[in-house]
């Protein structure tokens, strides 16, 4: 049930930060009303508030796509699937509910439909124009998407070429320098320098996140994984 969400957790600033700079500003104190409302499982109600809070602030993401979000946070997917279906048939130009949709294929293996929605969505946000930060956000997470893809498909150079071209765009991601690693190994040979660049991509993740795996340990798996396939 939407009651068992944790949600002393969800807030305005996590539901919508990703949208707006001032998510605790008391212009959106209707955002903590409606998690209030989804909380005692008055779904209707909390997108009704959301509908009418985006007519003030159109910048918003749409109702529909936040209540997905509540959804999931909710571990309910099936839910969030309707109204992310929702979102699509009356938001067709906003590239979110595709990116979600996209996410929640590669993370079920389903490659060939994530790729089909991440590029759905790089196609929509090129003629996005309702909120330059959600859109800037977009820009990082399809071409992460990408190049998960791509990765999934040992297109290691595709991969590589994705993952730079996000840290153009956000140069502290610490798990695109983390995958760049393992792109670059994966394409390294005696006669090319692409182990130390690798070796490199592995450090700065590490420095960037100390949560990420040290970058000698990331290289030792690595070369364990090729010495097994060999």
């Amino acid at each position: 049930d939407a009651d068992d969400t944790p949600q002393g957790q969800i807030d305005a600033k996590l539901l919508i930060g990703d949208a707006v700079d001032n998510a605790d500003s008391p212009q959106y104190n209707k955002v903590t009303s409606a998690i209030d409302l989804f909380s005692q499982r008055r779904v209707k109600d909390a997108r009704d508030l959301l509908t009418q809070l985006r007519t003030a602030h159109p910048t918003l993401p749409p109702a529909e796509l936040l209540i997905a979000k509540l959804f999931i946070l909710a571990r309910q997917p099936q839910l969030a699937m309707q109204e992310l279906e929702q979102t699509v048939q009356k938001h067709p130009q906003d590239p979110e509910a595709f990116l979600i949709l996209a996410d929640g294929s590669l993370n079920e293996r389903r490659v060939t439909a994530a790729e089909a929605l991440y590029q759905k969505a790089q196609y929509l946000n090129k003629s996005f124009k309702e909120n330059a930060k959600r859109k800037a956000n977009f820009d990082k997470r399809i071409l992460f998407g990408l190049a998960a893809v791509n990765l999934s498909r040992e297109q290691w150079a595709t991969a590589e070429t994705l993952l730079r071209s996000l840290l153009t765009l956000d140069e502290k991601s610490a798990g695109a320098y983390q995958r760049l690693g393992t792109a670059l190994f994966q394409q390294a040979t005696p006669s090319n320098k692409k182990w130390n660049e690798a070796y490199q991509a592995f450090d700065t993740a590490a420095k960037l996140d100390p949560k990420a795996i040290k970058p000698d340990v990331a290289m030792g798996q690595l070369f364990e994984q090729v010495a097994q396939v060999a």
